[in-house]
Protein backbone atom coordinates (compact mmCIF):
# COMPACT_ATOMS: atom_id res chain seq x y z
CA UNK A 1 0.00 0.00 0.00
CA UNK A 2 2.78 2.27 0.98
CA UNK A 3 4.32 1.06 -2.10
CA UNK A 4 1.24 2.26 -4.34
CA UNK A 5 1.54 5.89 -2.47
CA UNK A 6 5.02 6.55 -3.36
CA UNK A 7 4.53 5.24 -6.87
CA UNK A 8 1.82 8.01 -7.14
CA UNK A 9 3.77 10.38 -5.84
CA UNK A 10 6.56 9.94 -8.34
CA UNK A 11 3.97 9.77 -11.13
CA UNK A 12 2.79 13.18 -10.13
CA UNK A 13 6.15 14.09 -10.00
CA UNK A 14 7.07 13.30 -13.54
CA UNK A 15 3.73 15.43 -14.72
CA UNK A 16 2.24 12.05 -15.45
CA UNK A 17 -1.76 13.32 -15.31
CA UNK A 18 -4.54 11.03 -12.72
CA UNK A 19 -6.07 8.82 -15.55
CA UNK A 20 -2.50 7.73 -16.51
CA UNK A 21 -1.33 7.36 -13.01
CA UNK A 22 -4.53 4.83 -12.51
CA UNK A 23 -3.58 3.06 -15.46
CA UNK A 24 0.13 2.45 -14.74
CA UNK A 25 -0.74 0.73 -11.31
CA UNK A 26 -1.27 -2.58 -12.17
CA UNK A 27 -4.60 -2.71 -14.05
CA UNK A 28 -2.97 -5.04 -16.31
CA UNK A 29 -2.64 -7.53 -13.72
CA UNK A 30 -5.81 -6.49 -12.07
CA UNK A 31 -7.87 -7.18 -15.10
CA UNK A 32 -6.00 -10.69 -15.93
CA UNK A 33 -7.09 -12.15 -12.44
CA UNK A 34 -10.43 -11.03 -12.81
CA UNK A 35 -10.52 -12.55 -16.46
CA UNK A 36 -9.06 -16.00 -15.53
CA UNK A 37 -11.80 -16.13 -12.44
CA UNK A 38 -14.44 -15.78 -14.52
CA UNK A 39 -12.74 -18.16 -17.17
CA UNK A 40 -12.57 -20.73 -14.56
CA UNK A 41 -16.28 -19.92 -13.50
CA UNK A 42 -17.49 -20.82 -17.46
CA UNK A 43 -15.38 -23.58 -17.69
CA UNK A 44 -16.97 -24.89 -14.07
CA UNK A 45 -20.46 -24.34 -15.46
CA UNK A 46 -20.27 -25.64 -18.99
CA UNK A 47 -17.22 -28.17 -19.86
CA UNK A 48 -17.50 -29.85 -16.23
CA UNK A 49 -21.18 -29.35 -15.53
CA UNK A 50 -23.12 -29.29 -12.20
CA UNK A 51 -25.01 -32.47 -11.31
CA UNK A 52 -28.95 -31.86 -10.89
CA UNK A 53 -28.77 -27.68 -11.71
CA UNK A 54 -29.38 -25.57 -14.28
CA UNK A 55 -25.84 -24.40 -15.89
CA UNK A 56 -27.57 -20.48 -16.83
CA UNK A 57 -28.64 -20.03 -13.05
CA UNK A 58 -25.35 -20.95 -11.91
CA UNK A 59 -24.02 -18.72 -14.45
CA UNK A 60 -26.71 -16.13 -13.59
CA UNK A 61 -25.70 -15.76 -10.14
CA UNK A 62 -22.16 -15.61 -10.45
CA UNK A 63 -21.99 -12.74 -12.70
CA UNK A 64 -24.45 -11.26 -10.85
CA UNK A 65 -21.37 -11.26 -7.70
CA UNK A 66 -19.03 -10.62 -10.54
CA UNK A 67 -21.12 -7.13 -11.81
CA UNK A 68 -21.24 -6.10 -8.03
CA UNK A 69 -17.46 -6.56 -7.65
CA UNK A 70 -16.74 -4.80 -10.51
CA UNK A 71 -19.29 -2.23 -10.02
CA UNK A 72 -17.55 -1.99 -6.84
CA UNK A 73 -14.30 -1.48 -8.53
CA UNK A 74 -15.66 1.25 -10.35
CA UNK A 75 -16.31 3.06 -7.67
CA UNK A 76 -13.22 2.65 -5.97
CA UNK A 77 -11.48 3.62 -9.41
CA UNK A 78 -13.42 6.97 -9.52
CA UNK A 79 -12.71 7.67 -5.73
CA UNK A 80 -9.29 7.04 -6.53
CA UNK A 81 -9.23 9.64 -9.43
CA UNK A 82 -10.87 12.24 -7.43
CA UNK A 83 -8.15 11.31 -4.26
CA UNK A 84 -5.06 11.72 -6.69
CA UNK A 85 -6.08 14.48 -8.11
CA UNK A 86 -6.54 16.63 -4.80
CA UNK A 87 -3.62 15.29 -3.13
CA UNK A 88 0.17 17.27 -3.32
CA UNK A 89 2.98 15.45 -4.23
CA UNK A 90 4.11 15.71 -0.96
CA UNK A 91 1.43 13.40 0.88
CA UNK A 92 2.36 10.99 -1.28
CA UNK A 93 6.47 10.92 -0.76
CA UNK A 94 5.93 10.92 2.95
CA UNK A 95 2.72 8.62 3.05
CA UNK A 96 -0.89 9.05 3.55
CA UNK A 97 -4.25 6.69 4.03
CA UNK A 98 -4.65 5.72 0.81
CA UNK A 99 -6.37 1.85 1.04
CA UNK A 100 -5.52 0.21 -1.59
CA UNK A 101 -9.58 -1.03 -1.53
CA UNK A 102 -8.93 -3.13 -5.12
CA UNK A 103 -6.93 -5.94 -2.99
CA UNK A 104 -9.92 -6.44 -1.32
CA UNK A 105 -12.42 -6.56 -4.36
CA UNK A 106 -9.78 -9.00 -5.90
CA UNK A 107 -10.22 -11.28 -2.62
CA UNK A 108 -13.99 -10.99 -3.26
CA UNK A 109 -13.45 -12.72 -6.44
CA UNK A 110 -11.13 -15.50 -5.15
CA UNK A 111 -13.83 -16.52 -2.86
CA UNK A 112 -16.40 -16.54 -5.01
CA UNK A 113 -13.88 -18.62 -7.26
CA UNK A 114 -12.41 -21.01 -4.46
CA UNK A 115 -16.17 -21.17 -3.52
CA UNK A 116 -17.94 -22.55 -6.83
CA UNK A 117 -14.60 -25.29 -7.10
CA UNK A 118 -14.68 -26.28 -3.56
CA UNK A 119 -18.77 -26.96 -4.35
CA UNK A 120 -17.65 -28.40 -7.92
CA UNK A 121 -14.83 -30.48 -6.42
CA UNK A 122 -17.30 -31.41 -3.78
CA UNK A 123 -20.12 -33.39 -6.52
CA UNK A 124 -17.38 -34.45 -9.06
CA UNK A 125 -15.77 -36.23 -6.09
CA UNK A 126 -19.26 -37.94 -4.66
CA UNK A 127 -20.26 -38.28 -8.01
CA UNK A 128 -17.74 -40.88 -8.83
CA UNK A 129 -18.01 -42.31 -5.58
CA UNK A 130 -21.77 -42.97 -6.20
CA UNK A 131 -20.89 -44.46 -9.45
CA UNK A 132 -18.09 -46.40 -8.54
CA UNK A 133 -20.45 -47.65 -6.07
CA UNK A 134 -23.04 -48.74 -8.92
CA UNK A 135 -20.46 -50.31 -10.84
CA UNK A 136 -19.33 -52.25 -8.39
CA UNK A 137 -22.96 -53.40 -7.71
CA UNK A 138 -23.78 -54.16 -10.96
CA UNK A 139 -20.97 -55.84 -11.57
CA UNK A 140 -21.50 -58.19 -8.78
CA UNK A 141 -25.38 -58.39 -9.83
CA UNK A 142 -23.90 -59.18 -13.35
CA UNK A 143 -21.99 -62.09 -12.37
CA UNK A 144 -24.78 -63.44 -9.99
CA UNK A 145 -27.14 -63.34 -13.23
CA UNK A 146 -25.26 -63.70 -16.61
CA UNK A 147 -26.08 -67.56 -16.54
CA UNK A 148 -29.80 -66.56 -16.42
CA UNK A 149 -32.46 -66.44 -19.13
CA UNK A 150 -35.80 -65.14 -19.03
CA UNK A 151 -38.61 -66.41 -20.98
CA UNK A 152 -39.27 -64.38 -24.17
CA UNK A 153 -42.22 -66.08 -25.70
CA UNK A 154 -43.28 -69.73 -26.80
CA UNK A 155 -42.70 -70.70 -30.22
CA UNK A 156 -45.66 -70.83 -32.60
CA UNK A 157 -44.85 -73.96 -34.72
CA UNK A 158 -46.22 -75.42 -31.47
CA UNK A 159 -49.77 -76.70 -31.01
CA UNK A 160 -51.91 -78.21 -28.36
CA UNK A 161 -55.53 -77.58 -26.91
CA UNK A 162 -55.93 -75.12 -23.53
CA UNK A 163 -55.53 -77.78 -21.61
CA UNK A 164 -51.92 -78.99 -22.92
CA UNK A 165 -51.10 -75.16 -22.57
CA UNK A 166 -52.24 -75.08 -18.89
CA UNK A 167 -50.53 -78.26 -17.54
CA UNK A 168 -47.26 -76.75 -19.57
CA UNK A 169 -47.85 -73.36 -17.07
CA UNK A 170 -48.43 -75.29 -14.22
CA UNK A 171 -45.57 -77.53 -14.71
CA UNK A 172 -43.46 -74.23 -15.73
CA UNK A 173 -44.05 -72.68 -12.29
CA UNK A 174 -43.05 -75.80 -10.49
CA UNK A 175 -39.70 -75.96 -12.55
CA UNK A 176 -39.43 -71.68 -11.95
CA UNK A 177 -39.92 -72.59 -7.66
CA UNK A 178 -37.36 -75.43 -8.06
CA UNK A 179 -34.38 -73.27 -9.58
CA UNK A 180 -33.38 -70.51 -7.51
CA UNK A 181 -35.03 -68.16 -9.84
CA UNK A 182 -35.34 -64.71 -9.35
CA UNK A 183 -38.04 -62.26 -9.86
CA UNK A 184 -38.33 -58.53 -10.17
CA UNK A 185 -41.43 -57.06 -11.72
CA UNK A 186 -41.41 -52.96 -11.24
CA UNK A 187 -44.72 -52.17 -14.09
CA UNK A 188 -48.42 -53.34 -13.55
CA UNK A 189 -49.58 -55.50 -15.42
CA UNK A 190 -52.91 -54.40 -15.04
CA UNK A 191 -54.80 -51.77 -13.23
CA UNK A 192 -56.08 -53.93 -10.60
CA UNK A 193 -52.66 -54.87 -9.84
CA UNK A 194 -51.27 -53.54 -6.38
CA UNK A 195 -48.64 -52.72 -8.30
CA UNK A 196 -50.43 -49.92 -9.77
CA UNK A 197 -52.27 -48.34 -7.01
CA UNK A 198 -49.29 -48.23 -4.93
CA UNK A 199 -46.75 -45.95 -6.38
CA UNK A 200 -43.15 -46.91 -6.49
CA UNK A 201 -43.93 -50.61 -5.69
CA UNK A 202 -41.87 -53.70 -6.98
CA UNK A 203 -42.76 -57.06 -6.81
CA UNK A 204 -40.16 -59.69 -5.93
CA UNK A 205 -39.23 -63.65 -4.27
CA UNK A 206 -37.31 -64.10 -1.38
CA UNK A 207 -34.43 -64.60 -3.52
CA UNK A 208 -33.99 -60.92 -4.71
CA UNK A 209 -34.48 -60.19 -0.91
CA UNK A 210 -31.37 -62.21 -0.41
CA UNK A 211 -29.22 -60.90 -3.55
CA UNK A 212 -29.80 -57.09 -2.61
CA UNK A 213 -29.30 -57.67 1.01
CA UNK A 214 -32.77 -56.13 2.38
CA UNK A 215 -32.93 -55.51 5.56
CA UNK A 216 -35.79 -55.29 8.39
CA UNK A 217 -35.14 -51.97 10.83
CA UNK A 218 -33.28 -54.19 12.99
CA UNK A 219 -30.52 -54.64 10.50
CA UNK A 220 -31.98 -58.28 9.74
CA UNK A 221 -32.28 -60.97 6.80
CA UNK A 222 -36.10 -60.76 6.17
CA UNK A 223 -37.93 -63.89 5.97
CA UNK A 224 -41.92 -62.44 4.96
CA UNK A 225 -44.86 -64.35 4.77
CA UNK A 226 -46.69 -65.46 1.54
CA UNK A 227 -49.06 -62.14 1.49
CA UNK A 228 -46.62 -59.51 2.76
CA UNK A 229 -45.95 -55.68 2.05
CA UNK A 230 -42.22 -54.67 2.87
CA UNK A 231 -42.80 -51.18 3.96
CA UNK A 232 -39.91 -48.26 4.21
CA UNK A 233 -39.94 -46.44 7.63
CA UNK A 234 -40.21 -43.33 5.77
CA UNK A 235 -43.01 -43.80 4.08
CA UNK A 236 -44.92 -45.73 6.79
CA UNK A 237 -47.71 -43.34 6.48
CA UNK A 238 -48.56 -43.75 3.22
CA UNK A 239 -51.97 -43.36 2.40
CA UNK A 240 -52.33 -45.81 -0.97
CA UNK A 241 -50.91 -48.83 1.85
CA UNK A 242 -54.19 -48.29 3.55
CA UNK A 243 -56.46 -48.18 0.96
CA UNK A 244 -54.59 -51.15 -1.34
CA UNK A 245 -52.71 -53.22 1.15
CA UNK A 246 -56.00 -54.81 2.89
CA UNK A 247 -55.00 -58.73 3.14
CA UNK A 248 -51.24 -58.22 3.12
CA UNK A 249 -49.08 -58.07 6.25
CA UNK A 250 -47.00 -55.06 7.01
CA UNK A 251 -43.60 -55.15 7.80
CA UNK A 252 -40.87 -51.94 8.16
CA UNK A 253 -37.72 -52.42 6.34
CA UNK A 254 -34.37 -49.68 6.59
CA UNK A 255 -34.87 -46.85 4.54
CA UNK A 256 -33.14 -46.19 0.77
CA UNK A 257 -32.52 -49.79 0.20
CA UNK A 258 -32.03 -50.08 -3.36
CA UNK A 259 -33.13 -53.01 -5.87
CA UNK A 260 -32.37 -52.95 -9.36
CA UNK A 261 -35.11 -53.48 -11.94
CA UNK A 262 -33.40 -54.42 -15.09
CA UNK A 263 -35.27 -52.03 -16.75
CA UNK A 264 -33.70 -48.81 -18.05
CA UNK A 265 -37.08 -46.60 -17.86
CA UNK A 266 -36.71 -45.97 -13.91
CA UNK A 267 -35.38 -42.78 -13.46
CA UNK A 268 -32.44 -43.74 -11.11
CA UNK A 269 -30.73 -46.21 -13.78
CA UNK A 270 -33.24 -48.86 -12.76
CA UNK A 271 -32.62 -48.63 -9.61
CA UNK A 272 -35.84 -48.53 -7.55
CA UNK A 273 -34.80 -46.73 -4.22
CA UNK A 274 -37.16 -46.54 -0.97
CA UNK A 275 -40.01 -48.57 -2.70
CA UNK A 276 -42.47 -50.61 -0.96
CA UNK A 277 -41.95 -54.01 -1.62
CA UNK A 278 -44.39 -56.88 -2.37
CA UNK A 279 -44.40 -60.18 -1.74
CA UNK A 280 -47.49 -62.71 -3.00
CA UNK A 281 -48.68 -65.18 -5.19
CA UNK A 282 -49.38 -62.71 -8.47
CA UNK A 283 -45.80 -63.65 -10.20
CA UNK A 284 -45.66 -63.51 -13.72
CA UNK A 285 -43.83 -66.57 -15.40
CA UNK A 286 -42.59 -64.20 -18.38
CA UNK A 287 -40.56 -62.42 -15.83
CA UNK A 288 -38.38 -64.96 -13.41
CA UNK A 289 -34.73 -65.18 -13.73
CA UNK A 290 -33.80 -68.17 -14.81
CA UNK A 291 -30.36 -70.02 -14.57
CA UNK A 292 -29.67 -71.03 -17.54
CA UNK A 293 -27.31 -74.19 -17.34
CA UNK A 294 -28.61 -77.11 -18.56
CA UNK A 295 -31.69 -75.73 -19.01
CA UNK A 296 -33.33 -77.72 -21.76
CA UNK A 297 -32.10 -81.12 -20.29
CA UNK A 298 -33.75 -79.88 -16.91
CA UNK A 299 -37.01 -78.67 -18.88
CA UNK A 300 -37.34 -81.87 -20.50
CA UNK A 301 -37.06 -83.67 -17.26
CA UNK A 302 -39.60 -82.02 -15.89
CA UNK A 303 -42.10 -82.99 -18.48
CA UNK A 304 -41.71 -79.91 -20.41
CA UNK A 305 -41.56 -80.11 -23.93
CA UNK A 306 -39.27 -76.93 -26.19
CA UNK A 307 -41.83 -74.54 -26.29
CA UNK A 308 -40.24 -71.49 -24.59
CA UNK A 309 -37.68 -69.04 -26.62
CA UNK A 310 -35.31 -67.31 -24.32
CA UNK A 311 -33.44 -64.04 -23.60
CA UNK A 312 -30.72 -63.07 -21.29
CA UNK A 313 -31.35 -60.30 -19.28
CA UNK A 314 -28.02 -59.23 -18.05
CA UNK A 315 -27.17 -57.36 -21.47
CA UNK A 316 -29.17 -54.53 -20.26
CA UNK A 317 -26.08 -54.34 -17.19
CA UNK A 318 -23.90 -54.44 -20.18
CA UNK A 319 -25.25 -51.09 -20.97
CA UNK A 320 -25.37 -49.83 -17.53
CA UNK A 321 -21.95 -50.49 -17.11
CA UNK A 322 -20.41 -48.74 -20.17
CA UNK A 323 -22.51 -45.71 -19.41
CA UNK A 324 -20.87 -45.74 -15.59
CA UNK A 325 -17.42 -46.21 -16.69
CA UNK A 326 -17.65 -43.58 -19.06
CA UNK A 327 -19.31 -41.54 -15.92
CA UNK A 328 -15.85 -42.08 -13.53
CA UNK A 329 -13.82 -41.46 -16.60
CA UNK A 330 -15.38 -38.17 -17.58
CA UNK A 331 -15.74 -36.66 -13.35
CA UNK A 332 -11.95 -38.19 -12.95
CA UNK A 333 -11.46 -35.79 -15.81
CA UNK A 334 -13.15 -33.03 -14.31
CA UNK A 335 -11.94 -33.10 -11.24
CA UNK A 336 -8.53 -33.22 -12.22
CA UNK A 337 -9.02 -30.52 -14.32
CA UNK A 338 -11.20 -28.71 -11.11
CA UNK A 339 -7.37 -28.89 -9.41
CA UNK A 340 -5.04 -27.41 -12.14
CA UNK A 341 -7.38 -24.31 -12.38
CA UNK A 342 -7.56 -24.49 -8.19
CA UNK A 343 -3.59 -24.72 -8.36
CA UNK A 344 -3.65 -21.66 -10.80
CA UNK A 345 -5.63 -19.81 -9.51
CA UNK A 346 -3.93 -19.75 -6.04
CA UNK A 347 -0.48 -19.17 -7.97
CA UNK A 348 -1.56 -16.27 -9.50
CA UNK A 349 -3.21 -14.85 -6.37
CA UNK A 350 0.05 -15.22 -4.41
CA UNK A 351 1.67 -13.68 -7.53
CA UNK A 352 -0.12 -10.64 -8.05
CA UNK A 353 0.04 -9.80 -3.78
CA UNK A 354 4.10 -10.44 -3.88
CA UNK A 355 4.19 -8.26 -6.92
CA UNK A 356 2.54 -5.83 -5.44
CA UNK A 357 3.80 -5.72 -2.12
CA UNK A 358 7.20 -6.21 -3.10
CA UNK A 359 9.35 -3.29 -1.72
CA UNK A 360 7.66 -3.74 1.76
CA UNK A 361 8.19 -7.39 1.68
CA UNK A 362 11.75 -6.61 0.22
CA UNK A 363 12.55 -4.28 3.35
CA UNK A 364 11.33 -5.99 5.80
CA UNK A 365 12.79 -9.42 5.12
CA UNK A 366 16.14 -7.10 5.19
CA UNK A 367 15.23 -5.77 8.42
CA UNK A 368 14.70 -9.38 9.84
CA UNK A 369 11.23 -8.97 10.29
CA UNK A 370 9.16 -12.49 11.08
CA UNK A 371 7.88 -14.14 8.07
CA UNK A 372 4.86 -13.99 9.91
CA UNK A 373 4.67 -10.06 10.40
CA UNK A 374 5.95 -10.00 6.61
CA UNK A 375 2.61 -11.79 5.20
CA UNK A 376 -0.11 -10.74 8.05
CA UNK A 377 -2.29 -9.18 5.23
CA UNK A 378 -2.19 -12.12 3.39
CA UNK A 379 -2.21 -14.83 6.19
CA UNK A 380 -5.59 -12.50 7.66
CA UNK A 381 -6.99 -12.44 4.25
CA UNK A 382 -6.64 -16.19 3.56
CA UNK A 383 -7.88 -16.97 7.01
CA UNK A 384 -11.23 -15.08 6.15
CA UNK A 385 -11.34 -16.78 2.89
CA UNK A 386 -11.43 -20.27 4.37
CA UNK A 387 -13.38 -19.45 7.42
CA UNK A 388 -15.85 -17.77 5.14
CA UNK A 389 -16.21 -21.02 3.00
CA UNK A 390 -16.24 -23.42 6.06
CA UNK A 391 -19.20 -21.49 7.38
CA UNK A 392 -21.04 -21.83 4.02
CA UNK A 393 -20.77 -25.74 4.43
CA UNK A 394 -22.90 -25.49 7.48
CA UNK A 395 -25.71 -24.08 4.86
CA UNK A 396 -24.93 -25.78 1.58
CA UNK A 397 -24.42 -29.40 2.32
CA UNK A 398 -22.38 -30.03 -1.17
CA UNK A 399 -19.41 -28.22 -0.08
CA UNK A 400 -17.48 -30.73 2.51
CA UNK A 401 -15.67 -29.17 5.09
CA UNK A 402 -13.34 -31.84 4.43
CA UNK A 403 -12.56 -30.68 1.10
CA UNK A 404 -12.03 -27.19 1.90
CA UNK A 405 -9.44 -28.08 4.66
CA UNK A 406 -7.74 -30.37 1.96
CA UNK A 407 -7.78 -27.00 -0.79
CA UNK A 408 -6.22 -24.96 2.47
CA UNK A 409 -3.51 -27.43 2.79
CA UNK A 410 -2.92 -27.41 -0.70
CA UNK A 411 -3.07 -23.20 -0.39
CA UNK A 412 -0.73 -22.79 2.12
CA UNK A 413 1.61 -25.43 1.15
CA UNK A 414 1.70 -23.59 -2.30
CA UNK A 415 1.85 -20.13 -0.56
CA UNK A 416 5.21 -21.65 1.29
CA UNK A 417 6.70 -22.58 -2.18
CA UNK A 418 6.24 -19.95 -3.55
CA UNK A 419 6.94 -16.83 -0.95
CA UNK A 420 10.33 -18.80 -0.70
CA UNK A 421 11.04 -19.22 -4.15
CA UNK A 422 9.63 -15.55 -5.00
CA UNK A 423 11.99 -13.73 -2.24
CA UNK A 424 15.17 -15.96 -3.02
CA UNK A 425 14.98 -14.75 -6.57
CA UNK A 426 12.94 -11.32 -6.21
CA UNK A 427 13.82 -9.38 -3.58
CA UNK A 428 17.74 -8.64 -4.83
CA UNK A 429 16.36 -7.89 -8.24
CA UNK A 430 13.71 -5.51 -6.30
CA UNK A 431 16.30 -3.80 -4.30
CA UNK A 432 18.65 -3.40 -7.34
CA UNK A 433 14.89 -1.90 -8.82
CA UNK A 434 14.62 -4.66 -11.38
CA UNK A 435 10.99 -5.05 -12.60
CA UNK A 436 8.94 -8.18 -11.00
CA UNK A 437 7.54 -10.06 -14.22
Amino acid sequence: MIDYQKHIGIYKLHGINSKSILYQLDHQEWYSLVFFYWFVCLITDFMIGYNGNNHWILLKYEGLLFLILLALYALIEFIFYLYISSHSIKQYIVGSHLIDMKSYVLFGFKVIVVGILCVMTSVLYSSISKAQYEYKTLQSIKEKTQNMVVIDSFKGEYVTDQQGWSDILKKLQNFIDSQNSLYVESQAQFDEDILHNIPNSVRVNQNVLDIFHIKDINNRSIKPQSQTLLVPLSRKNDSSIKEYGDGYAIQYIKNNQKIYSYSTHHKHNGWLINSIIVIDENNDPYLYMIPSHNINKKLKEAGIPPVLNFIKPYNTLNEQLEELNKTIQKNIISIQLTSILMLILIYEYIFFYFKKSIMKISVLKIHGISFFKRYQEYIMLESICYVLLLLLSLFIHTIHPIMIIMILMVDWLLSLLLIYALEKIKVISCLKGDELT
